[in-house]
């Protein structure tokens, strides 16, 4: 104990990540066996009275955890693509499961493609825009009904005792403002807020106030600090101007987040030049989207865009992105067990 008290904090954060990357690689290699173990009976023939008593003092899995994996499992046994991935056990089980209510024989091997390459947050944004495609003309009541039906999200945070369930109904403006306020404390404070935290600073007076003018139109103002030639910093001028015209929102359709980056229609890597009229400021899930390539006339106003069902390998830009998505994961990723 006090050799582990004596580790700088450092220290102690490299060993939490490198054991809980661990951790998380063995469940899921586990998680891919339970429905073999189910299915064969391997349980019973080792004493346990359940399947969930076997995961529970195996695992420490609990039944809710135990039959979302079998019914996953069932779920994509017809879609070797995803099956494949779940069998590999790279990606978490939940990630498969997002996309097993949305995916089909036909297009289950692009699914698979998605669920490797996309980080978790945005292949839920992914899938949430796909479902919005397929329920055009539908009511919004028919289209909370689908989504209910069809998609159970995981619960990531364990309930406190100390706290109790608080639901209200909000416009999209006020939401919008939360999530702006969060978006600023985060920065200020240098780390991630619960809404409870939030509320907290906001009932106790220290709310950062968000001010921003909306424009119909870019302005641009005199650059009284140009960059060096083509450095990769856009500037300011150019930014103001992007950031006045979407209200500093995303500009994805329908998203009604802060934005977290400045996106390059025309990637820099390529054009070396900021034109404010290729710049878009994104939320950082649909920014990681964007560069999937899923965009077939990314050129064109968002309202306007489409999605393509292959991607272009061919261009350089898709060249680029696949590069960037490999950063991402990489710089995602601590240690990874062998």
């Amino acid at each position: 104990m006090q050799k582990l008290e004596a580790l700088p904090d450092e220290e102690i954060y490299k060993r939490c990540q490198e054991y809980g990357a661990k951790a998380r690689y063995w469940t899921r290699k586990f998680a891919a066996l339970l429905p073999i173990v189910f299915r064969r009976g391997i349980y019973r023939k080792k004493g346990f009275i359940s399947i969930y008593e076997f995961a529970k003092k195996l695992a420490g899995m609990n039944e809710v955890t135990v039959d979302r994996i079998l019914s996953l499992e069932r779920r994509i046994s017809d879609k070797p693509n995803l099956l494949n991935v779940f069998h590999e056990a790279k990606q978490g089980w939940s990630k498969i499961e997002r996309v097993s209510y949305i995916a089909s024989k036909k297009d289950e091997k692009h699914w698979a493609k998605k669920v490797n390459e996309l980080p978790t947050p945005s292949l839920i944004k992914y899938v949430e825009y796909k479902r919005n495609l397929a329920s055009e003309g539908l009511t919004v009541e028919e289209k909370e009904s689908s989504f209910n039906a069809s998609v159970k999200q995981e619960d990531d945070q364990q309930i406190s005792q100390d706290f109790v369930p608080f639901s209200i109904k909000i416009s999209e403006q006020t939401q919008f403002k939360l999530r702006l306020i969060r978006q600023k404390l985060q920065k200020k404070l240098k780390m991630n807020l619960s809404w409870n935290e939030v509320l907290q600073y906001l009932t106790e007076g220290h709310t950062p106030k968000p001010k921003f003018t909306p424009e119909k139109s870019r302005t641009i103002a005199p650059n009284t600090t140009p960059p060096k030639p083509q450095s990769r910093a856009i500037p300011k001028n150019i930014k103001d101007a992007v950031k006045k015209e979407y209200n500093h929102k995303c500009a994805f359709p329908n998203c009604n987040m802060p934005f977290d980056h400045f996106h390059h229609i025309n990637r820099f890597s390529i054009t070396k030049s900021h034109d404010v009229e290729s710049i878009l400021p994104l939320c950082k899930n649909h920014h990681t989207l964007l560069h999937t390539s899923f965009i077939s006339n990314e050129n064109d106003p968002p309202k306007k865009w489409k999605i393509q069902k292959e991607t272009n390998t061919a261009l350089f830009e898709t060249h680029i992105d696949q590069l960037y998505l490999r950063y991402l994961n990489k710089a995602s990723k601590s240690a990874i067990p062998p």
